[in-house]
């Protein structure tokens, strides 16, 4: 008794399982193929389909959101400025100004590596930016005064010897991050007469107000992206730096020559021809060391204490001082 009610009772599992298994085929078959008649069902709407793209593919910025970023960076706001920079591309090559914009805003808010990533950024699209270029420079002085702040808490260390080795490790280390720097500095002088000054960052922004149309806003020229990040004149604050830099290393003719130019481009340099001054003092150069100081004298800051000092030295280049 209890073997026929036990398959009996199988048999109807079976055949309930199968009518189940058969009734979701026919529903699957009915979703997959839609009845005769019917339209199949609708694409998603565009402006979902728009926020289902990857996230790499940014909206290209308008003019006023460019403009508004700019105003960002000239409030020294880098934050407020980074956060429409991340959300919007430029066109093509133009996008070069954007890294360059968002390297300029890491490295004032002290992200010295994402820094270094938007300006390697930069100089793939446009391998002659002079502004990448002359923040490069920038970047490496940066670094280069961390190592000597880190360098002087190391001081007066009771550890033997551990002052002079970290001394002699930052030396180093500086020269290259400054040796850098020159060659940074140097090709942003050669490449600021290339740079694009009038040529607009976006197209015009008609505006879309329902209410009815706007006035059309002019898009930013690369030049105000310059004027914006404080960094023109490009070339005469590029020589500036390479002046100081030859002077500190030594090299005193081409680091007056560097200074020369950077007058040339209208960079007052006052004080650097009076530490050119007495660098060629220092070398016994006084002919040279009266000609800085007189060019001191032309720098607008007063001509009594240099004055003075290049007709000293032109007396000591007469009388043959040693």
């Amino acid at each position: 008794m209890f073997a026929y009610t036990h398959s009996h009772h199988l048999a109807w599992e079976l055949l309930k399982w199968t009518a189940l298994i058969a009734l979701a085929g026919a529903i699957a078959l009915s979703l997959a193929h839609p009845a005769y008649g019917q339209d199949p069902p609708a694409l998603l709407p565009d402006e979902v389909e728009q926020q289902a793209k990857p996230m790499g593919q940014l909206q290209e910025a308008t003019a006023v959101e460019a403009w508004l970023a700019m105003q960002h960076h000239e409030y020294d706001d880098p934050d407020l400025a980074l956060g429409i920079w991340e959300t919007v591309r430029l066109p093509g090559e133009m996008d070069a100004w954007r890294q360059v914009a968002m390297a300029a805003a890491h490295l004032r808010l002290g992200h010295l590596d994402a820094t270094e990533t938007h300006l390697e950024r930069a100089l793939e699209l446009t391998p002659e930016n002079a502004t990448a270029h002359y923040f490069h420079g920038v970047l490496a002085l940066t670094r280069a005064d961390q190592l000597k702040k880190w360098a002087l808490g190391y001081r007066d260390s009771p550890v033997p010897y551990l002052e002079k080795s970290v001394g002699t490790v930052t030396l180093v280390w500086v020269n290259w991050y400054e040796k850098n720097a020159i060659r940074s500095f140097e090709e942003a002088a050669a490449a600021a007469n290339l740079t694009p000054y009038q040529v607009p960052m976006t197209s015009i922004d008609m505006g879309d107000d329902p209410a009815g149309p706007m006035m059309p806003v002019v898009p930013p020229a690369v030049g105000d992206m310059l004027t914006a990040l404080e960094v023109e004149p490009l070339k005469g604050k590029s020589h500036h730096v390479l002046g100081d830099l030859y002077l500190q290393h030594g090299h005193l003719s081409m680091g007056e020559g560097h200074l020369d130019l950077a007058v040339s481009e209208g960079v007052p340099v006052v004080f650097a021809y009076e530490e050119l001054g007495r660098a060629y003092e220092e070398e016994g150069q006084y002919g040279d060391a009266a000609r800085a100081y007189l060019k001191a004298t032309t720098q607008g800051q007063g001509v009594i204490g240099p004055g003075s000092q290049a007709f000293r030295n032109l007396f000591k280049a007469a009388t043959g001082h040693r």
